[in-house]
């Protein structure tokens, strides 16, 4: 269970509730929030997969895809995802750590705004996302272009 997901019980549990929902409507909001949350949660991993590895139970540093590869076709095939990557991973930390973005003095802890048809955002404190559809499309970007690579070795 994600950190969020233990909130959220304790929150209904709190409240005598199972579900305390008012109406169908903020039941699905809720579930939509954690879909999102999720969808941060697995670029996180991406990012960590692709470029910075991860801790391992003994304190050491697991190696990236990049790091074991070293190839520059392969850097160069996943380089303009970057910054976008990191983008995502830093709202998976907001989500994460909202206790001490709260102490921080972030009043907005994530909302969903549709600026025009077919193109919405995240917002969280000043800073927002863009989970249009094209967004969304990223990850199969970033699939097809390290499978191309793959099929030029």
């Amino acid at each position: 269970m994600l950190a969020i997901d233990d909130k959220i019980m304790a929150i209904q549990i709190g409240t005598g509730k199972i579900f305390p929902y008012e109406n169908r409507s903020e039941k699905y909001r809720t579930q939509l929030f954690l879909e999102i949350h999720y969808y941060f949660i697995v670029w996180g991993h991406i990012n960590k997969l692709l470029w910075t590895g991860d801790n391992t139970k003994d304190g050491k540093k697991s190696l990236s895809i990049s790091d074991i590869l070293h190839d520059k076709s392969f850097s160069d095939a996943k380089s303009s995802y970057e910054s976008k990557i990191k983008e995502y991973q830093q709202y998976r930390n907001h989500l994460e750590h909202f206790l001490s973005r709260l102490g921080e003095g972030v009043s907005n802890l994530g909302n969903l705004l549709e600026t025009t048809p077919g193109r919405r955002f995240f917002t969280f404190g000043n800073e927002k996302i863009d989970l249009s559809d094209k967004a969304l499309s990223l990850l199969d970007e970033l699939s097809n272009d390290i499978n191309l690579w793959a099929s030029s070795k």
